[in-house]
């Protein structure tokens, strides 16, 4: 059935490198920490209305969920000033992590991967889909991923819209640094196992 391919993505999502598990765990970490409290959420939500941001909450991370994560992740990019701020000001140990350029190119890169895979998730849905559908639309974006990352090899990050807008707008000396770390972490490397 459609939901057991469905589910079968979301487990394949499991087998990511430590360092990218690490800056996923992180950022629930920075949702939980925030959405904790009533009190926390309400200072988070009043320093967003501050600063003009499109959005003035974080969205909470289920398991349960499939499109959690890569929304979650999402929102986390798109506010991260306001979520580095609320964190300097509230001096927690996760600040540094907002400050990190590696960790935030990180970041991108998943929410990046998981907008890909929440596409691929919705096209999976549908009463009128059968299995070689289901199936031609899975073995189309393996083929596309193995593109994609043979490309970050080559430091093209265009396939990576939000990775692509903040290494192009940052120090070109940090987008370097960070394309070798990206290579690294890439050669070799199946790209998520569908």
């Amino acid at each position: 059935s459609t939901h057991c391919c469905i589910h079968r993505e979301q487990l394949a999502v499991k087998r990511m490198p430590d360092q990218l598990k690490t800056v996923m765990n992180d950022s629930i970490k920075i949702v939980n920490l925030i959405k904790a409290r009533p009190l926390n959420s309400r200072i988070f939500t009043a320093l967003c209305e501050e600063m003009g941001s499109n959005h003035s909450k974080l969205l909470l991370h289920t398991e349960v969920r499939w499109l959690s994560r890569g929304k979650v992740l999402n929102r986390i990019f798109e506010l991260r000033d306001e979520v580095r701020l609320y964190l300097l000001n509230s001096n927690h140990e996760l600040a540094n992590r907002m400050l990190d350029f590696s960790w935030l190119a990180q970041l991108a890169f998943l929410a990046d991967v998981f907008n890909i895979l929440n596409a691929l998730n919705l096209a999976l849905q549908g009463k009128s889909l059968t299995i070689f559908i289901l199936h031609d639309k899975i073995k189309a974006l393996r083929a596309k991923l193995v593109i994609w990352y043979s490309r970050l090899d080559r430091l093209e990050f265009d396939s990576f819209t939000l990775l692509q807008s903040f290494l192009f707008s940052s120090d070109p000396m940090m987008c370097n640094r960070f394309a070798a770390v990206c290579v690294v972490n890439t050669t070799g490397c199946p790209p998520l196992m569908l």
